[in-house]
């Protein structure tokens, strides 16, 4: 096996991938294939959940309302928007999103959240 690096996309590319037309097709069965994992998850209730690469918002439909409070992160506008929607149609009151880099919106709050989770992250 050889070893190759991966390349490293620009902002501008990343951007233009995760762009509306790829967010009007993400993966339909998202919410089926993420319910099927909620055994797995040993939330109380109590939580205060990260959601890191929150996408169009599909795992807080599935744990919202088995948690304190859901915060998504992307750094896709277009999929925030979509998660926002989500949520909003869904009138979930405990989920919050946000658009920015990842690294820095955890630095930025040390030891804010109980767990975190990376679902569907490239």
């Amino acid at each position: 096996m050889t070893s190759q690096s991966a390349r490293q996309y620009s902002q501008d590319e990343l951007h233009a991938l995760y762009d509306q037309a790829y967010v009007d097709q993400y993966d339909p069965h998202a919410v089926r294939r993420i319910t099927r994992m909620l055994p797995r998850f040993a939330l109380t209730g109590a939580e205060r959940v990260l959601d890191v690469g929150c996408g169009n918002g599909v795992l807080a439909e599935v744990i919202a309302d088995r948690v304190s409070a859901y915060v998504g992160v992307d750094f896709s506008r277009a999929f925030v928007d979509a998660a926002r929607s989500r949520c909003a149609a869904r009138g979930s009151r405990n989920a919050a999103f946000e658009c920015g880099d990842v690294v820095r919106f955890c630095a930025g709050r040390p030891r804010a959240f109980d767990a975190a989770f990376a679902l569907d992250v490239a």
